[in-house]
């Protein structure tokens, strides 16, 4: 009976384990909320980079209009040292709201070189005790901006390209490292540099996140469509992969909602809830 008994007790733990280790390597709707929140958070850092990087543009004689992107909260304090600018983008610790409804506290700090003559310039930041949505955020971070037409949009514009290697950790404890690549382009509001609530932007790339369940790999199929006013994607799809299991996340037809749609191995489609 005991003998049974020990031999039951294995097969139920065998059985455990198969089943926790196949939720691990399946792609989940919380997996699915928690990369739209870093993808959110990546491209609204980038544009604050982004802003400072105008603002430096035009104190050098170039001018070009910031699209005032930083909240009036926000203080910025900006040194030069061996052609190098630095700024010190801080939000305090109360935080400040930025357009996507988003809580910043802490500090971005953005460096770069002061020759502007060039046709690209690559912009540096770090974080020190920054927290976006009580997320902390840490790593380094380089965008390479270039002013070219696309055939996303025509008209020459800023391009960045950004090199992703940051950690996310969250009020529970849950770290997600994410390394790889993004592409942002500006493809509506351009023309209007003062207003950034017209302002409609598409993203391209690729990376991998860790998270404290497993590593998955994500790919923009149909490139990203995002509002500046919108705290959620509004268009395109993305895959993920997880071991052997894939996922396609929908964001629909360019609607400002919280809605997704995820489908997994092919599988029956299932709404995701963002928020």
């Amino acid at each position: 009976m005991k003998i049974k008994l020990l031999a039951t007790i294995a097969l139920l733990s065998i059985g455990f384990a198969s089943c926790t280790k196949d939720e691990d390597e399946a792609f989940t709707a919380r997996n699915a909320r928690t990369s739209n929140e870093i993808d959110r958070l990546t491209d609204d850092v980038s544009i604050i980079a982004e802003e400072e990087y105008q603002n430096q543009l035009a104190a050098a004689g170039r001018p070009l209009p910031s699209q005032a992107f930083l909240p009036t909260c926000a203080t910025v304090t900006t040194t030069v040292a061996n052609e190098i600018w630095t700024s010190v983008i801080d939000f305090g610790q109360t935080g400040c709201q930025l357009p996507s409804g988003a809580l910043a506290t802490g500090q971005i700090i953005v460096s770069g070189n002061t020759d502007f003559t060039t046709t690209s310039h690559e912009v540096n930041y770090t974080f020190n005790d920054f927290f976006y949505n009580d997320r902390k955020v840490e790593g380094n971070r380089h965008v390479m901006f270039s002013w070219q037409s696309t055939t996303a949009q025509p008209e020459a514009h800023t391009v960045a390209n950004i090199d992703l290697d940051l950690t996310v950790t969250y009020p529970n404890g849950n770290a997600y490292h994410r390394t790889g690549s993004r592409t942002r382009e500006l493809i509506q509001g351009y023309d209007t540099p003062l207003n950034w609530l017209d302002n409609v932007y598409q993203v391209t790339g690729s990376w991998q996140t860790v998270g404290p369940n497993g590593t998955w790999t994500t790919s923009i199929d149909m490139p990203l469509v995002w509002y500046t006013t919108c705290p959620y994607v509004g268009a395109g799809t993305l895959t993920f992969s997880v071991a052997n299991n894939t996922a396609i996340l929908d964001y629909g037809d360019g609607t400002c909602d919280y809605f997704a749609t995820l489908t997994v191995n092919g599988n029956s489609e299932a709404t995701v809830l963002l928020n």
